[in-house]
Formats: C-alpha cells, structure tokens, sequence
C-alpha cells in the first residue's frame, strides 16, 4: 500500500472508534478519498515520562515583540530513549480478512475520572456493547444498550458520555449518556447538505453550551466550514462563518483556533491574543491546491495551544506547542499531536527510525518513546492515565492484530 493510500486510509478511519463497516469498504473509501483529496492526518504516538533527556536546541534570540515566542525549542525524536510503564489494564483484537470477523473488543477513550471507556462488538449478532472499566480492579460494568452504534468519541467526563453516531447524509445523532441514572438521551443533528462523508468531522461541545461541528464540503478541498446546534433541541445547525478556513478546540473556558497560514489564536472571556501568526521555519504551505486550503489541527495542552502542521508538498508532519507563560515553542518534527493534558502531550510518528508513540513533557521539555508506532487512532491522556495501541497486520497479511493498552504515568513526571 502506498504512502498517500495508507494516509487516506488511515483518514478515512481516525477517529472513528465505533465503526464496524466491512474493512473492504473502507478500503474503497480510502482510495476515493486518495483520488480526490490527500488530506493528511497523522496516527497516534505517546506522551514524555519521567526525566529522559532528548536532544534539545534552542534558538536564542529573546524579544519582546508579540507574538513571535522569544524562544523555539527543537526536541529530535530519534534521541528519545524507551520508557517501560507497567500497563494496568488491556485488551487485544484480532481481525481476520476474508473470512469477514469484525468482532472487536477494544478502549475508546478515559474519562475524567479515571475510567475507560470499552466497546464490544459481535459480528454476527450486530450488537454492540459499551461498558465503563476500571483499570484499578480490571472489572467493567456494562451500560445499558446505547440506541444506536456510535462513531465517535466527543466527550467523557465523570457526569455523562457524549458519543456521535452518523446515520445518514443528511442525519447525525448525539448520543448522550447520564451516569448517575443510567439513561440515555438521543438528539438528532441534521447535517448541513453536501458535507463530505469520507473523513470524520471535528466534534466539540463548547463552553456556550452549543455543539460544535466542522468539516468540509463534498466537492471542496477547503476551507474548513463550522456549524454550531442548541442542545438539547438539536435540529438544523447554525452556521458559524467566524470559524470558518480554521481549526478549533476549546477546554475549560479557553479557544484555541488555527488557520492554513500559521496564525495561531488563543481566546477566552477575558480577550483575545495571537500566539502565532505564521508557520514554523521550515514548514510551508502545501502548493497543491487540493491541500492548500485545510487548516493544521489543534488542541489544548491546559493553556497551550498543541498545533499539528502538515509541511510542504513531502506532507512531513510537525507538531508545535506554543506556551504562553515561557514565551517559547516547542518544536518536534515528524510527530503529530494524538492526545494533551495540562503537562503532556501524546505523539505519534510512523517515519523510518523514529516509528513510535512517544510522551513529550512540556514541564521538563523530554520525550520518551513509550510503545512500537503502528496504531488505531483511540488514544487519551487524562489525570495522569494514558491510553494507547498498536496495530498492523500479522505475518499472515489477511490478519489484522490490535493492542489497547492503559498506564498509570510515573508520580513527578
């Protein structure tokens, strides 16, 4: 399989936990999606632990002037050692091809309490079951039947589990689950017509309550265009043009946006302030129009924008990590951001030597290699839990092995 395939693929997938379509479907899927748009989007890889020292070089030249960090600090994945965590929970899945068995048992995210979130699947029962596992005592206890199967992870916090489940073009539902009653609530969502349906869409519940989602249109490379839906009504969504060409996250009050050009922007109710307002140095703009138009990814590493670039027309991938406080980013080239919490981030790399899933700590500024770099794209990093895989095929190459696994991170790191 050639590169811009296994990366159209693996698009076609990402973020797509609770899909049980035939793989061949996928497959087609994937290489449609090659034809048409190669958008890039990188796998899963693990978060810095415990004080392992990479390479690191500074650029000096300290400056007052906004918004250019005073300081950019380049780490080197090759120079990342291997850091052993002692794995309190896993489950394993072997897919096999022809023969069609799609039965999974697998993690698809944490809460923030400290559980994780667990699917099962039977093929030919089509059933799918989810269920709340504690890595502590290995026991999980299953929810009632959710209404119908899921796609998407959204949110999961101690109160309820907010999934998405695409239906059709033109219905989507929210899928949210009320732990303390054990009830589950179905919204609908009309998405918006033409909207493309061979990659999964950004996902979010903002702080105004709204649900939030952004994607491309069929026949468009780009940009980027964004919806917003009252909840609980649901219904038709409101189109949010102020976001549209960028990507978006928000956690714990604070906005996070990103455009194609490297203008980074971080917003909360307080104001408004731009961190970024161009790529890192040797990361350029993709020239083929087909790409040119789709904004980076972002995230929120506590207060810090967690920015993924795809650079130039080789599609490298660079993530960026811009902190505020410090007036520095972090640089590391040839990782994408999978996962964040407010010390860590989770990367991902799947390029020559440095195949792997590393932990980068944005405190000590230290990457450590945690795990082999072939993935499914469920990851997570919540209070000191990290979860991640590996997956690929076997030697027989109809035969398709995953490995979930959940690790408590080292006190102090």
């Amino acid at each position: 399989m050639s590169t811009e395939l296994h990366a159209a693929l693996r698009e076609a997938v990402s973020d797509a936990p609770f899909d049980e379509s035939d793989l061949r479907t996928v497959i087609d899927a994937g290489s449609r999606r090659l034809r048409r748009r190669a958008t890039v989007r990188a796998g899963a890889s693990a978060l810095l632990v415990a004080a392992l020292v990479a390479s690191v070089a500074v650029v000096s030249g300290r400056s007052d002037t906004e918004p250019r960090p005073a300081h950019v600090v380049r780490l080197d994945l090759n120079r990342a050692q291997n850091q052993h965590l002692d794995v309190l929970a896993s489950v394993r899945t072997t897919l096999r091809d022809p023969a069609n068995e799609l039965d999974h048992d697998r993690f698809e995210g944490l809460t923030t309490d400290g559980l994780v979130l667990r699917s099962r699947y039977t093929y030919h029962g089509n059933v799918t079951e989810l269920g709340l596992l504690d890595p502590e005592t290995g026991r999980t206890h299953w929810l009632p039947r959710p209404p119908r199967a899921p796609q998407n992870v959204v949110e999961l916090t101690a109160d309820q589990l907010v999934l998405f489940a695409n239906v059709s073009e033109r219905r989507s539902d929210l899928l949210m689950f009320d732990r303390p009653s054990e009830t589950w609530t179905s919204i609908r969502i009309q998405p918006p017509e033409g909207i493309e349906v061979h990659t999964p869409p950004q996902l979010a519940i903002a702080p105004d309550g709204r649900f939030y989602l952004g994607h491309n249109l069929e026949d468009e490379s780009g940009p980027m265009h964004w919806w917003s839906y009252a909840l609980p009504e649901g219904g038709e969504g409101r189109p949010e043009p102020a976001l549209d060409g960028e990507s978006v996250a928000w956690e714990d009050g604070l906005q996070a946006r990103v455009n194609n050009d490297g203008r980074v922007v971080l917003s909360s109710s307080a104001g408004e302030r731009v961190v970024a307002e161009e790529r890192p140095a040797g990361c350029a703009r993709p020239a083929d129009r087909e790409l040119t138009d789709i904004p980076p990814t972002v995230r929120l590493a506590g207060t810090r924008p967690v920015v993924m670039y795809v650079c130039g027309d080789e599609l490298h991938v660079m993530t960026a990590v811009y902190d505020v406080d410090r007036g520095e980013v972090i640089q590391v080239a040839g990782a994408d951001a999978r996962a964040a919490d407010e010390d860590h981030v989770l990367l991902g790399a799947d390029r020559s030597k440095r195949t792997g899933v590393y932990l980068l700590d944005l405190d000590r500024l230290t990457l450590a290699r945690i795990g082999p770099g072939t993935y499914e794209p469920q990851t997570a990093l919540v209070n000191g839990l990290v979860l991640w895989n590996r997956a690929g095929p076997l030697d027989d190459k109809d035969t398709y092995d995953a490995l979930w696994k959940v690790a408590r991170l080292p006190r102090g790191s």
